[in-house]
């Protein structure tokens, strides 16, 4: 299902999150048009990859897929609050927090199973290992090769949400080192892996509605906002891992998710590592087939 029309309330703010803190990724595809992309491109890819180092990504495939169908979520927070019943400030708050809850229920169940989908990569990728599945994570995106995916505008949305959020300032600063001396898809994925840790040791604070004076829609909340961030993070991370033992390989497009010549013909394969490389983007250039230099250094 991938008309949008009908979104629930919850689900839009997965679409609009990208337009908070000041960091616009207009070519992005909207969130979960994303995730069901990445997913089939997995689902195209699965047979081409047998022969490259990587395990079966069925596990992977199935996380996305539990991800990518959340369709609605609707919280009542008032539940067992009888002061709704006597004061109208007390009826408009409640509804604005029942708004933020299941923007909150929403962002959390989409990054939760997209974390578990990339421990799934992970473990297809990496040798097997006694290290705990972040830990082991963090050893293969030391040893990630540049693969094209710039994870840039993404990493500091999400580090501006985590800023904006004020509760994760020791793992905001721990990770400062890194900035200048590790390559950004291993800060991503370190910093993905702190929200993961710190959401799950109960770490963070809950959000509650910053303004209910529009009770049906109030304004987004950063924490909410980084659930979002993080999970687009991690998709993008999932994309890397797969690009990196794609050399080689072509991809018969799906029929939903055409490639174009530059001559605007419809093309009926493609390279795989380009395809994935483009999955995000709400429009891919067309393929051309010259080498794709991604360091400018390289160019005459």
């Amino acid at each position: 299902m991938d008309d949008l029309s009908d979104t629930s309330p919850a689900l839009q703010a997965a679409i609009d999150f990208d337009q908070a803190g000041g960091v616009h990724t207009p070519a992005f595809l909207p969130l979960p048009d994303h995730m069901r992309r990445l997913r089939r491109a997995l689902v195209c890819l699965e047979a081409e990859m047998a022969g490259t180092g990587l395990s079966a990504l069925s596990g992977v495939v199935e996380m996305l897929r539990v991800a990518a169908a959340l369709y609605d979520v609707r919280a009542d927070t008032a539940i067992d609050d009888s002061a709704i019943f006597y004061c109208g400030a007390a009826m408009a708050y409640e509804n604005a927090n029942s708004v933020v809850a299941s923007r909150y229920l929403a962002a959390t169940i989409m990054f939760n199973f997209s974390w578990m989908a990339l421990e799934e990569m992970v473990r297809s990728y990496a040798p097997p290992s006694k290290l705990p599945a972040g830990a082991r994570a963090r050893e293969v995106f030391k040893a990630l090769p540049e693969c094209g995916i710039d994870v840039d505008s993404s990493l500091k949305l999400a580090w501006a949400m985590c800023v904006a959020s004020n509760d994760m300032q020791k793992d905001l600063t721990e990770l400062t080192s890194l900035l200048t001396t590790a390559p950004r898809s291993e800060i991503a994925l370190e910093l993905v892996r702190r929200i993961r840790n710190s959401f799950a040791h109960g770490n963070i604070s809950a959000p509650t509605p910053l303004d209910w004076e529009d009770e049906r829609s109030p304004p987004a909340n950063p924490q909410v906002d980084r659930f979002f961030a993080a999970t687009r993070l991690i998709l993008l991370l999932i994309a890397s891992l797969v690009i990196s033992r794609l050399e080689g390989v072509i991809l018969e497009p799906g029929y939903d998710d055409p490639v174009f010549d530059a001559d605007g013909e419809l093309l009926d394969e493609a390279p795989a590592d380009w395809y994935v490389r483009t999955v995000h983007l709400q429009t891919r250039a067309p393929w051309v087939v010259e080498p794709l230099i991604l360091d400018p250094r390289e160019r005459d």
